[in-house]
């Protein structure tokens, strides 16, 4: 008797574990036709515009990006509850503090953790004069996720893909197209040198929402819930940081 009830616990505690494992995943919404992408002329302007602002800047990221300990002090209110990852922060920081004036939007930046399930935060908007961190839910491309299973398995910067590209981005300009109030991105590292081209931009949609299911997927955009959307534009917009990786946490 006591054996069948201890197959029994143990067949309901595992049974349990898988379920708490299913979570709702919620639905892809494809986009008709193209996605806001910008003229041939915009894509030139920007690259000019870029190019005589950052010059030579390596925005690239290293295997020991580590903050020095000068750096560390002059940002040690951030984050002060330890949300974001030490590696991404790390790196998000110095990259900002070594080309701090070529960022007008300096009162922010975000970091993208590509590392964890898209049901957990992983947006995080960090507010560089009170150190506080607004950690939200986000999208990621598609064709780095073929199965669906909330997690970005490999990205890329080449058009068509669908999928999300890492390095450093700068936060541009606020446009109104098919998703309403949305943000240009440039990319700054090799890995993401072509968001412009290929539309890759911050917008809003119905597929992601502020709860802990499986978002939906995008063509390789950040994409927030409706409910915060308007919230980040305002404050990242004109000019500010932005930093997608994996930290290798999950």
């Amino acid at each position: 008797m006591r054996i069948v009830i201890l197959f029994l616990l143990s067949t309901f505690v595992i049974n349990f574990a898988a379920n708490a494992e299913q979570l709702e995943r919620l639905p892809d919404i494809k986009p008709m036709g193209r996605i806001d992408t910008p003229t041939a002329a915009e894509v030139e302007r920007a690259e000019i515009e870029l190019n005589e602002t950052f010059g030579d800047s390596s925005f690239e990221v290293t295997e020991d990006m580590v903050l020095p300990l000068a750096i560390f002090n002059k940002y040690s209110h951030i984050d002060p509850h330890g949300m974001v990852p030490d590696n991404l922060l790390a790196a998000a920081l110095s990259q900002f503090d070594k080309n701090k004036s070529n960022f007008p939007n300096q009162n922010y930046i975000t970091v993208v953790d590509f590392s964890k399930r898209s049901n957990k935060v992983r947006f995080f908007v960090i507010d560089m004069n009170s150190g506080s961190v607004l950690a939200l839910r986000t999208a990621h491309g598609s064709g780095g996720d073929r199965d669906h299973d909330g997690y970005v398995e490999e990205v890329s910067n080449i058009s068509g893909s669908h999928m999300s590209s890492k390095g450093f981005y700068r936060v541009s300009e606020i446009y109104y197209g098919k998703y309403g109030r949305s943000i240009r991105l440039d990319g700054l590292s090799s890995t993401n040198s072509r968001a412009r081209p290929r539309a890759i931009v911050l917008h809003g949609s119905d597929y992601v929402q502020e709860r802990n299911v499986i978002q939906g997927r995008s063509w390789g955009c950040f994409v927030l819930a409706w409910s915060v959307k308007d919230s980040v534009v305002t404050k990242i917009a004109g000019g500010s940081l932005l930093f997608a990786d994996f930290s290798g946490e999950r």
